[in-house]
């Protein structure tokens, strides 16, 4: 059976393509733990920690594996955020990176306008209800 190296999907025999991400299927997936020979690009460059956790987070639960490079020395923020002007910076592998700047462009437009914090309140309105 035929696998997507990008999303880790099976297929039936026949399948030459992903559906999903578009990726031509292997006929098997590298081992874990197998190291992936691919360069990484920056995706986003987080103005602080929260931002950070909280877009990888999303990332990971997209299923795009996100490195974070710190651009911060705890003893030395003040002087270090000054001079980069972020606190980190969030890599995906290079075929990934298309995918992942759309869904946090997304992410903080949802952010911005207010829809995640609306949906939280929904979806705690319905927990306490339950």
């Amino acid at each position: 059976m035929p696998y997507c190296p990008k999303c880790g999907y099976e297929y039936e025999a026949g399948v030459k393509a992903c559906p999903d991400c578009g990726e031509a299927l292997v006929e098997a997936l590298p081992e874990p733990g197998e190291p992936v020979n691919e360069p990484l690009a920056a995706v986003y460059e987080a103005p602080d920690e929260i931002m950070s956790v909280m877009v990888r987070d999303m990332l990971q639960d997209a299923g795009i594996p996100v490195a974070v490079q710190t651009g911060r020395v705890p003893w030395l923020d003040d002087v270090r955020f000054s001079a980069t002007g972020f606190h980190s910076r969030l890599l995906v592998f290079e075929s990934r990176a298309e995918e992942a700047r759309r869904l946090i462009a997304e992410y903080l437009a949802d952010v911005e306008s207010g829809t995640l914090e609306r949906l939280a309140a929904e979806e705690e309105e319905q927990s306490e209800k339950d």
